[in-house]
């Protein structure tokens, strides 16, 4: 509870449920460094260290010794938490004070709990050495001692009560004041201070973004310039420079708390020419309020999307960030002989501290960048070990793909129709290479053309050392009704300078056996016999798709290569299978599996 709390006021992305994977696996650590150490160790050498009592037997000073380093832990973590808020924002008082409060209580609760098992134990020990004390007042003391332990679990019950017992009692009563929350899981599942301050990062991020473009711009103009700047922010005077933005900062902070800088700021605006963009037009994107989509992740990473959904902001580490603006000559040159590429167009690259930490924030285009619903996403990489999409499980509150409400996986809930062309609920997750179970159905020159750029970007992507990228593939779904007649000719590729191509592929549907419209059942076959053969009258299926390549930061460092010897030598993996892999072979099998799915023979129609 006293680290996430730190967590929460430090770090805005970090992933509470990873961190309790990581708790348990430290726990179990030390319980066997713990068991070992005792065992090897002589008993005799520890028991005539000064720290051990005569009266207190090794194993119970240990314990107890871990109990009061937790309790001086949890005290300086809250006064820690305590100073930090004393200069938080007015925007997120609110739900700070909430979650403060909820985590005071937790640790006033532990930590009198260990102040009070703590002088039960000094009790115990020091009261014989002191004097003669009754039987009856020692035992008193030990059956004392022995109730604290075997009551530790109504402490956890306790202090569960406390936090939720607003929500528990609404439960009871049947309140229906708490069916809006019910909602939104994500407000339940995640620390409302970590959700406030993810949003405040954002608001942060966009009116940084516009900042830097519109300091560069004036600069442009005067001298040509392509070094990284820095912004230095004074909260009282720019917290409503920008509209659309507002920070709500009223009390002022530190200079060094916000601090936000562009990198390469030329480099990028040519890139953004290349793709014709206008400055002034990626300006009034960010100036509108971001779509927040955040998603807790164990790397803390994040991403939003601008109104307009042409852009989206993702966060990345320190060594992608050093990574790419080391690559963006190279980067520039290729997309000016290949301008139909499908890599990520990368846009700006930005950095922000707040709090003490700094966070590393990438632009670029949004694959999907349509008013389309997407149906269905696919990540592709060409390898086939443990590339399953996760499982959902039955009665799970998840969001539906196709018409972006909450339904309960598993269940026929009539009360939340779907209302999309598909017709039914479908999680909204991104499915991966096993879950595709057929072919991309394009064209036969556009299939060609999509491949012999897919081989080009993996080439360049292995020249550069990258590896583990994978084809993000967005499908729309529609609804055809069957008529007869011809169907028109294909429609050809539309590749988009300022993104992935958006590949279509409709066409009129008509039913090859009907030779008129109302023939929608027919009781005998041309023998004469009884069949039962009923034409369709609506036929749904993909009638889109949006294609690109992400994730080309991964370079195949020695952390990739250990990966890669674990899960083969340890988990006995398949290693031809596996996503860690060199590059010049990561090529290879990712092409190969490029032309699986979208190569055309050339006997089959378009």
């Amino acid at each position: 509870m006293s680290i996430d709390l730190i967590q929460s006021i430090t770090n805005p992305f970090s992933s509470f449920s990873y961190n309790l994977h990581l708790y348990r696996v430290c726990s179990v650590l030390f319980g066997v460094v713990g068991s070992l150490t005792l065992s090897t160790s002589s008993t005799a050498l520890l028991a005539s260290l000064p720290v051990v009592h005569h009266q207190m037997q090794l194993p119970w000073m240990i314990y107890y010794s871990s109990v009061a380093c937790s309790m001086l832990v949890s005290i300086g973590c809250f006064l820690y938490v305590q100073r930090r808020l004393a200069t938080g924002l007015e925007e997120t008082f609110d739900t700070r004070k909430q979650v403060l409060v909820h985590g005071l209580l937790a640790s006033v609760t532990y930590i009198s709990w260990s102040v009070v098992v703590l002088a039960v134990v000094a009790a115990a020990v020091l009261v014989p050495s002191i004097g003669s004390p009754s039987p009856s007042f020692h035992e008193s003391i030990v059956h004392l001692h022995a109730f604290m332990h075997a009551a530790r679990g109504l402490v956890n019950l306790f202090v569960w009560g406390l936090t939720n017992g607003r929500d528990l009692s609404a439960v009871l009563c049947f309140t229906p004041h708490i069916s809006d929350e019910l909602d939104n899981p994500d407000e339940l599942l995640k620390p409302q201070l970590n959700l406030a301050l993810r949003r405040q990062l954002i608001q942060m991020a966009t009116k940084g973004i516009v900042d830097a473009v519109e300091h560069y711009l004036l600069l442009h103009q005067s001298i040509r310039t392509n070094q990284s700047f820095a912004l230095d922010w004074d909260p009282k005077q720019r917290s409503t420079s920008v509209s659309g933005v507002d920070f709500g900062l009223r009390r002022r902070q530190r200079m060094d708390e916000m601090h936000f800088e562009d990198f390469q700021p030329r480099i990028f605006a040519t890139v953004r020419a290349l793709s014709d963009i206008d400055d002034h037009e990626y300006l009034r994107s960010f100036r509108a309020t971001a779509n927040e989509r955040l998603s807790e992740g164990r790397s803390g990473a994040f991403v939003f999307s601008t109104s307009n959904r042409r852009y989206l902001a993702k966060s990345m580490t320190k060594a992608e960030k050093t990574f790419l603006i080391s690559i963006m000559p190279a980067y520039v040159q290729y997309l000016k002989w290949n301008p139909s590429t499908l890599l990520p167009r990368f846009y700006g690259v930005h950095a922000m501290k707040l709090y003490g930490k700094m966070f590393y924030v990438v632009v670029m285009a949004n694959i999907f960048a349509t008013t389309e619903a997407i149906h269905r996403r696919y990540d592709i990489k060409g390898s086939w070990v443990d590339r399953n999409a996760p499982v959902c499980v039955i009665r799970d509150l998840v969001r539906c793909a196709n018409c972006n409400k909450q339904f309960t996986f598993g269940v026929n809930d009539h009360d939340i129709p779907c209302h999309s062309t598909v017709g039914e609920h479908y999680p909204d997750i991104t499915l991966r290479d096993n879950d595709l179970k057929k072919r991309i159905k394009l064209p036969r020159g556009t299939s060609h053309a999509l491949l012999k750029q897919i081989a080009r970007d993996s080439d360049f992507l292995c020249g550069l050392g990258v590896m583990d990228y994978s084809l993000l593939i967005g499908m729309h779904y529609s609804q055809f009704k069957i008529t007869s007649g011809h169907p028109p000719e294909d429609e050809t590729n539309v590749f988009t300078r300022s993104g992935s191509p958006k590949l279509t592929h409709r066409t009129r549907l008509e039913s090859s056996s009907a030779t008129r419209e109302e023939d929608d059942w027919s009781g005998e076959n041309t023998f004469g016999e009884v069949t039962h053969r009923y034409s369709a009258h609506f036929v749904s299926g993909p009638s889109a798709y949006y294609i690109g390549i992400i994730d080309v930061l991964q370079q195949w460092t020695l952390t990739k290569q250990v990966e890669r010897l674990y899960k083969v030598h340890v988990l006995q993996k398949d290693g031809r299978g596996i996503s860690a892999i060199n590059p010049n072979q990561y090529a290879k099998r990712f092409q190969m599996k490029m032309c699986q799915l979208l190569y055309q023979p050339d006997d089959e129609d378009d």
